[in-house]
């Protein structure tokens, strides 16, 4: 599965992409596995501060946190804060 970060969601990964194997089940399982990955010190991911989007549609549209994932999902997340 490929994850997309949009804005300030790069610098914690340093990159705008990462590629999962299909081992994540499901959104509450994805936001788990990328809060471990991403860089120490810097704020937990979650429902509250971004958007997620599973191929282009927002998980509140879905099954939200347990919307199931699979292995050529493509995963959007937009933080929900910026600056100005």
């Amino acid at each position: 599965m490929k994850i997309i970060l949009v804005g300030h969601l790069r610098k914690l990964f340093d990159s705008g992409e990462i590629a999962l194997d299909g081992s994540v089940r499901d959104v509450s399982d994805l936001l788990i596995r990328i809060n471990q990955m991403k860089k120490n010190g810097t704020a937990s991911l979650n429902r509250e501060n971004m958007l997620l989007f599973v191929n282009d549609v927002e998980i509140s549209a879905l099954n939200d946190l347990m919307t199931e994932l699979g292995e050529n999902d493509i995963i959007t997340l937009v933080p929900i804060t910026h600056g100005g």
